[in-house]
């Protein structure tokens, strides 16, 4: 159709228009969307984008329009019609760029929009940081028509420029919102909030093997929870380790209101798998108990955790333990495995007291050889000795429960507007721009080969860069934040009031540079409920035309439930 508008914001608005012949081209098939509009050219479009308004005047004549100027009719027409009034000396000035606020003017004109109720002038400072710039005689109409959702600002919708040369592009994107066209971008409509863009969150996930179990249970059930010795039977995997490998048990026992006098035990077995001695060094560890380690607590959604001391269940001071990558004086820094020797790295109760009472252990460690692993759940008056685990290894099955070697713990990525550009724009003033973070963890499981259970984000580090670029002419607020919104379909993301449902509790840092570039690093407890956007977990302040890089980590809890998005959002 037109040769210069492939990549111009108000494309659709434009190729629309053009096929109702409202806009017209030029002979070498350019629209020159960035050119700014006369008034002639101006009275043309709104003649021909709403034939059918009635004259509110008698024949109106200007007297530097003659009858033989090209746009001698419209310019007629459009005066008749309301549009556009003249100059105190006679003259229409047809040559002269339409200012902005002339060209809004006009449609208010046409539309016969009204202020109702508000003060206008509460009404433009809500939306335009320029609002003062507006003339007294004209806010009550700009209030208006930004009250019916027709004001079109490209690129900053917070300002509204009254004064500047309206250009084809810009008057294309107004005729055809208020046409009620498709095409036109919501993010610059003022006084509408646009959905969210959502995009998948870009990267992959690395494939460091972690043995993974998520087992609730009876008090009276007791076995295996996760194996992956050579052992026979169902309830071992038969897959030695070597190198870096991770480990993540979460177990819950339901107690009832009765009150046994013995704990349940969790273990954790290291075998040397080979002939010869392995070296095993553990750069990460910790296991807690809800009770007494980690006692559930009401936080609000967002609290500063900078020394690790808030935490609401097992799970989330597990992973904010290893965030901080704490390592706990009953784990060893270094050990060495003789020729089939068997080490108990745990041996952690599970006390009664409670109705419900788990416990979640969390481990990152390097081998020099194969190693096996495996993790057991006894009920006990004292911890079992190392004999009595590899006892019980033997004899007994596996409880039920999600449980498997899994590919893969850190999801490391740095978001840009696509692989040629090094940055990510920042989204328009009140816009958003979401990243899925939930993506299909293709091909997880490494043993079994077909899962047991469905696909878990569970241990997953996220470790996420947003180069953020305001591209904008005034400095921005830009917020950062998780959510867990209601449902995630396709393109659009859906948020609303919170529901009674969890979806995520732990700590999450996030590092940035503020506007003067002094580096920032923030750790904060997240409780979230799936449903509203979140609260930011950091506001950035960008100067124009500037960069702030941004980096957030956390690592997936085992009890977090998707969907979740990340989100930027100019303020």
């Amino acid at each position: 159709m037109f040769n210069d508008i492939a990549t111009h914001w108000a494309q659709r608005c434009i190729e629309q228009l053009a096929q109702r012949d409202i806009v017209k081209g030029y002979p070498d098939r350019s629209f020159r969307p960035e050119k700014y509009l006369t008034r002639a050219e101006f009275a043309s479009l709104m003649c021909r984008a709403f034939p059918e308004a009635e004259a509110v005047k008698s024949e109106v004549r200007f007297r530097d329009v003659p009858a033989a100027y090209w746009g001698y009719r419209d310019i007629r027409q459009a005066a008749e019609r309301g549009f556009f009034s003249g100059y105190p000396d006679g003259t229409f000035q047809p040559k002269r760029p339409i200012p902005r606020l002339e060209a809004f003017l006009a449609i208010v004109s046409y539309l016969q929009l009204r202020l109702e109720g508000d003060d206008s002038f509460e009404v433009l400072n809500r939306w335009f940081d320029d609002a003062a710039k507006i003339p007294e005689y004209a806010r009550d109409s700009i209030a208006a028509i930004t009250q019916a959702g027709m004001v079109v600002n490209y690129p900053n919708p917070k300002r509204f420029e009254g004064d500047r040369a309206i250009t084809r592009g810009e008057v294309a994107a107004l005729l055809a919102r208020v046409s009620h066209l498709e095409g036109v971008p919501l993010e610059y409509v003022v006084g509408i909030e646009a959905p969210p863009q959502l995009r998948g969150l870009p990267g992959v996930l690395d494939d460091t093997p972690l043995v993974y179990a998520e087992v609730s249970h009876p008090r009276e059930a007791t076995g295996i929870l996760v194996s992956t010795f050579p052992f026979e039977g169902d309830a071992h995997l038969n897959h030695p380790l070597t190198g870096n490998f991770e480990i993540l048990v979460r177990e819950s026992v339901q107690f009832g209101h009765r009150n046994p006098s013995n704990a349940l035990y969790q273990a954790i077995l290291l075998q040397n798998a080979i002939d010869r001695p392995v070296t095993v060094d553990i750069s990460t560890a910790a296991s807690f108990a809800t009770v007494p380690d980690a006692p559930i607590q009401q936080f609000p959604e967002t609290v500063e955790n900078p020394d690790g001391t808030l935490y609401s269940g097992s799970a989330s001071r597990i992973t904010n333990a290893m965030l901080r990558g704490t390592r706990q004086d009953s784990f060893p820094e270094r050990l060495i495995l003789e020729a089939g020797e068997t080490t108990l790295l745990l041996n952690g109760a599970i006390s009664a007291g409670e109705p419900t009472n788990d416990r979640t252990t969390a481990i990152r460690l390097f081998t020099s050889e194969a190693v096996y692993v495996a993790s057991l759940v006894t009920a006990s008056d004292e911890p079992p000795t190392l004999s009595q685990w590899l006892e019980q290894l033997q004899s007994q099955a596996q409880l039920d429960g999600k449980v498997g070697l899994l590919r893969g713990t850190r999801w490391r990525t740095r978001v840009t507007d696509d692989a040629n550009r090094p940055i990510l724009t920042v989204p328009t003033p009140r816009s958003k721009l979401c990243f899925k973070l939930n993506r299909e963890l293709v091909h997880r499981a490494i043993a079994p080969p077909t899962p047991r259970f469905n696909r878990t984000y569970a241990g997953v580090e996220y470790d996420i860069e947003l180069p953020l670029y305001n591209n904008l002419s005034e400095a921005q607020s830009v917020a950062v934040s998780l959510s867990s919104p209601i449902a995630i379909e396709g393109d659009r993301v859906e948020f609303a009031e919170a529901i009674d449902d969890l979806a995520f509790r732990g700590t999450v840092t996030i590092t940035y540079e503020d506007f003067s570039q002094t580096l920032l690093t923030s750790f904060v407890h997240l409780t979230q409920f799936h449903g509203p956007l979140g609260s930011p977990l950091a506001v950035v302040r960008i100067p124009p035309h500037t960069s702030r890089l941004v980096r957030l980590k956390w690592i997936y809890p085992p009890d977090g439930i998707p969907p979740h998005v990340l989100t930027v959002a100019t303020l």
